[in-house]
């Protein structure tokens, strides 16, 4: 299955289709290829943010965004919000911010 990656610029989308001799399914086996020199990756903002503010990873297309992962909270509906649940949503928006949807 060819691998595809989606950035916005600009508000136009645009696909880029990397090819190369390695791929893995599992996110820290291509950050730690990517530290060691192997190619670039796509990953997630906090975790690469963290290894370039540390200089083991540069940006290459620093004016261009990466592509958002939904995030979803399902509940039961039968089942009343517990205090449990409206805390655990209430750490996913601060976490990740307000636009969630939740």
């Amino acid at each position: 299955m060819p691998c595809r990656w989606l950035f916005q610029r600009d508000g136009q989308s645009e696909e880029i289709r990397p090819t190369g001799r390695f791929r893995a399914n599992d996110w820290k086996a291509l950050l730690y290829a990517a530290i060691e020199g192997y190619g670039v990756t796509l990953g997630p903002a906090d975790v690469l943010g963290k290894e370039i503010d540390a200089g083991r990873l540069v940006q290459v297309v620093p004016d261009y965004e990466g592509p958002a992962r939904p995030m979803h909270v399902l509940v039961p509906a039968a089942r009343r919000q517990t205090v449990k649940i409206r805390c655990f949503v209430d750490a996913l928006r601060e976490a990740f911010g307000e636009g969630m949807g939740l």
